[in-house]
């Protein structure tokens, strides 16, 4: 290093005499005054914003307060205080209200100025405009109480319905100027902040309101992100509030269209029933929503496509979905109305197309509620439309063990079904199964699944088919209506009742005269009982009432308690015994799945087992009384025994009857005609 034109070497080993000594006080003071010094200026005063309008609370410290500030800080120097410690922000706690209180304090005058002030500001962003307008909502609703995300027990339009009229007239005003593109943006934006806001804990009442203001004004808003939506509700289905508004803001639209809201519920509720903490809420849309349109619209029908309603028969039959038994069954009620508007307004032209789904599906289903209802609706199939035979019987070969499964239910239903089916075409149909079966026999040497079965279902109901019975039924309605008839043709074509055929043949054999002393009796003792019981009755329900009834009233509360008592007592272990029950279903069940299916065969084995035998035993039963009947017939009931001998006896009998009681009417008419 160069100093005063001169060189000095710089070695490593060369020591400052003064480094390690000590500044004096008034060296150091000199060091102190002459370092830097940091003032503190005035912080720099912001523009106005848009946001100044929502946020009126917050406003910049006093000019003076900062020079005072400043005045104290140039005084102090640069002392410290240690004990003195500032707040970077003042918490202030805000008071809830009610909901409604706060829905009925928005004021349509403040709204319509910050709307003004938003459009004057940006004139051509009307995105903006959507996104103030949430926000100022939201900001009006902040202190509102958090209540249930999807307002139950409120009404279906809760709470844009509770809005002002004149603010919810503003509000309508001002959203009908936007085109569906910009407000689907909006809606997106206004679930996704929504959520957002949920997740920090902040209540979102403003925001629920705007997106019912949206499904309101245009009601297939939204719809068309609904794979978006679905995708949002599964990345947050461990947080049941978020899922409960985001379905709750999808469901708006289905309050004034049915046929949106359908669409939401097959798209994004169905899905949803997976999540168990809010599967209730797509239970109850979907019951309100058939209550709230009990005649369905007409176009309506087919709406529910092919792929989504075997979706839905298989969320509510299938045992893969663990919900509620209540909950489960409440589907299973208006399961109905699902499949009639699958099949469409004219079922007899669509059913042709579920009948093959229903036929394939029928061999991998194992829970026996879905069984018997995959085989009720093959029957409807085939009875309301008839094009499904043609189907069937190209599909017979390849599912036959299903086909089986189906001619035996018909086979064992035939009482039941046979008016409705149309037996000229189930005969031809019948007559080529029998074919195919023969063919398959031969070929497959009976082994194919289901070839047995379908035989013995073939066969039965061919013999049904071509055996007639006699109409009983028709017979005795044929007798009764000719006998009816004449009596009615006597009484009428008689100049009087008393000079018609029927009243002298009543006359004639004694029975006017009985039937008469009949009812004279009957009309007697019934006199006498009525009197007897009205001097009796109190006076015995008096006696009932003040003895038993005290007892009565003893023993109801002792077997209530007991009972009440019992229950509560025996809770713990009937829970027991059904958790043991479970696991002992579920160990079997893990030992052999298939325990319980080859139970199930068995027992429909045994019981066609024991038909078949039973039916032996009966015709047996019926040769035996034959053979015995004849040797009785040849051996016993002859001469004095014989049926002709008794056929006398019988008829001797009955001639001596009837003259011994038109003796004893003769006498009995002369007795009391002598005694008066």
């Amino acid at each position: 290093m160069a100093s005063s034109n001169k060189w000095e070497v710089v070695s490593k080993n060369k020591k400052n005499p003064g480094e390690n000594q000590k500044l004096s006080p008034k060296r150091r003071n000199e060091l102190i005054e002459n370092m830097p010094k940091l003032t503190i200026k005035d912080p720099i005063e912001l523009d106005q914003t848009l946001y100044s309008a929502f946020l009126p609370k917050e406003q910049a410290q006093p000019a003076s307060a900062v020079n005072a500030k400043d005045d104290t800080s140039k005084q102090n120097g640069n002392k410290k205080n240690p004990n003195h410690k500032k707040n970077k922000k003042d918490e202030k706690k805000t008071k809830t209200v009610d909901i409604d209180f706060a829905i009925s304090q928005l004021d349509p005058k403040d709204l319509k100025v910050v709307l003004e002030k938003t459009q004057s500001m940006f004139p051509n962003h009307e995105t903006i405009w959507l996104k103030d307008l949430a926000s100022y909502l939201n900001n009006k609703l902040e202190n509102a109480k958090d209540i249930d995300p999807v307002y139950g027990g409120r009404s279906s339009g809760f709470p844009l319905d509770a809005v002002p009229s004149a603010m919810a007239k503003e509000l309508r005003a001002f959203m009908k100027q936007f085109s569906k593109e910009i407000l689907d943006n909006i809606f997106f934006y206004g679930i996704k902040t929504m959520l957002q806001e949920i997740g920090r804990g902040v209540p979102v009442h403003g925001f629920k309101v705007f997106l019912q203001l949206i499904s309101q004004t245009k009601a297939e808003t939204g719809l068309d992100n609904i794979p978006q939506y679905l995708d949002m509700l599964k990345m947050h289905q461990n947080s049941p509030g978020k899922c409960l508004s985001l379905l709750w803001a999808l469901g708006q639209c289905g309050n004034k269209h049915f046929h949106l809201g359908l669409r939401v519920w097959l798209e994004l509720m169905l899905p949803a029933l997976e999540i168990r903490q809010v599967a209730h809420f797509p239970v109850d849309y979907l019951e309100n929503l058939f209550k709230k349109y009990p005649n369905l619209p007409k176009k309506s029908y087919g709406l529910v496509s092919l792929r989504e309603y075997f979706q839905v028969l298989d969320v509510f039959f299938s045992p893969k979905f663990t919900l509620a038994n209540d909950l489960k069954n409440r589907l299973i009620t208006v399961y109905p109305t699902i499949k009639t508007l699958a099949y469409g307004e004219v079922p007899s032209e669509t059913l042709r197309t579920f009948f093959p789904s229903y036929l394939t599906r029928f061999p991998n289903t194992k829970p026996k509620e879905m069984r018997e209802e995959l085989l009720v609706c093959m029957t409807e199939c085939l009875i309301i439309d008839k094009q499904s035979f043609g189907v069937w019987c190209q599909l017979y070969t390849k599912h036959l063990a299903s086909s089986g499964r189906l001619l035996n239910y018909i086979n064992n239903n035939w009482s039941r079904l046979s008016s409705r089916f149309d037996k000229k075409v189930l005969r031809e149909n019948l007559r080529s199964f029998s074919v195919t079966n023969e063919e398959l026999e031969v070929h497959t040497k009976g082994k194919q699944e289901g070839l047995k079965e379908c035989q013995a279902a073939t066969k039965d109901l061919m013999t049904k088919l071509t055996v007639a019975h006699f109409p009983w039924s028709l017979l005795v309605f044929f007798i009764v209506s000719i006998f009816a008839g004449i009596v009615v043709y006597d009484i009428f074509s008689s100049p009087t009742f008393r000079s018609s055929k029927t009243m002298q043949f009543l006359e004639h054999y004694g029975i006017l005269a009985i039937m008469e002393k009949i009812y004279h009796s009957v009309h007697n003792l019934a006199t006498v009982s009525i009197n007897w019981l009205k001097i009796n009755f109190p006076i015995f329900y008096n006696q009932v009432r003040e003895t038993v009834v005290p007892f009565s009233i003893t023993v109801w509360n002792s077997s209530k308690d007991f009972l009440i008592n019992a229950e509560e007592y025996s809770r713990p272990y009937r829970a027991l015994a059904i958790e043991k029950f479970i696991q002992l279903y579920q160990w079997i069940y893990e030992l052999s799945p298939e325990f319980w299916i080859r139970c199930e065969e068995l027992v429909w084995l045994s019981w066609d087992l024991l038909k078949d035998y039973s039916f032996k035993a009966w015709i047996h039963a019926q040769y035996f009384a034959g053979e015995a009947y004849h040797w009785l017939t040849e051996h016993v009931l002859t001469g004095s025994l014989s049926k002709e001998a008794i056929k006398d006896t019988a008829l001797w009998g009955v001639e001596h009857l009837q003259n011994c009681t038109s003796i004893l009417i003769s006498w009995t008419k002369t007795f009391f005609l002598a005694s008066k």
